[in-house]
């Protein structure tokens, strides 16, 4: 019984405030987002979730905070990096173009995370205790194909992503946007999608639920 217990975990879900995340719309609409429309957007497009261990008296296994860059966070996020250092018309419709275009080859999100141990959190190394997975609406999983590690953060960094702490380990993911059979993995009408960490503690699913527009 004692070493059943000792195996038990609390998995605790949410968005960056309380209550249930509100859905979000991956159709790309087009619309204009402005900087000062920054901090609702990174709100909605970010989701988090922790992995408690009740065994050794509640103890955190895994907390993690992720943001999904779609077109409309990409929007805004451009529009906030670009007015924060004063570009030009010109160069700030070359970095959106240049954001969007990167959308439609790649899902990327946003991650930073506090393992119990700060190797096992290393999740571009072999050494990680978690598994990060995409999983689209009908369960599947898919593999990254890319994971970067973000080995220190400028001011800018800091103030555009207002989780990230010098006791986390931040990444950008990266996923595939066509499957092995050439299909896409979030198609724009997808009911929802999860970002999934797994490990021998448990799983933690960050999910966005999806409307039409």
């Amino acid at each position: 019984m004692k070493r059943a217990l000792s195996l038990m975990t609390l998995v605790v879900f949410g968005a960056v405030h309380c209550g249930p995340p509100p859905p979000v719309v991956l159709a790309d609409v087009g619309r204009a987002v402005s900087a000062d429309q920054y901090d609702a957007m990174i709100d909605r497009w970010t989701r988090e979730a922790e992995v408690l261990d009740w065994g050794a008296g509640i103890e955190s296994r895994l907390a993690v905070t992720a943001t999904f860059f779609s077109k409309e966070f990409r929007r805004a996020y451009v529009a906030r990096i670009a007015t924060a250092g004063t570009y030009p018309a010109d160069e700030r419709e070359r970095m959106l173009s240049g954001s969007l275009r990167a959308a439609d080859s790649e899902h990327e999100f946003f991650v930073a995370l506090a393992a119990e141990s700060q190797r096992w959190g290393q999740l571009d190394r072999p050494s990680a205790a978690w598994r990060v997975r995409l999983v689209d609406a009908e369960g599947r999983e898919h593999a990254p194909t890319r994971i970067e590690r973000s080995r220190q953060a400028t001011p800018l960094d800091r103030a555009m992503f207002h989780y990230w702490s010098p006791w986390r380990v931040v990444f950008r993911v990266r996923f595939p946007v066509n499957d092995a059979n050439g299909n896409r993995i979030l198609p724009e009408n997808t009911r929802h999608f999860t970002l999934r960490f797994a490990g021998a503690y448990g799983t933690a699913n960050l999910r966005w639920d999806v409307r039409a527009p």
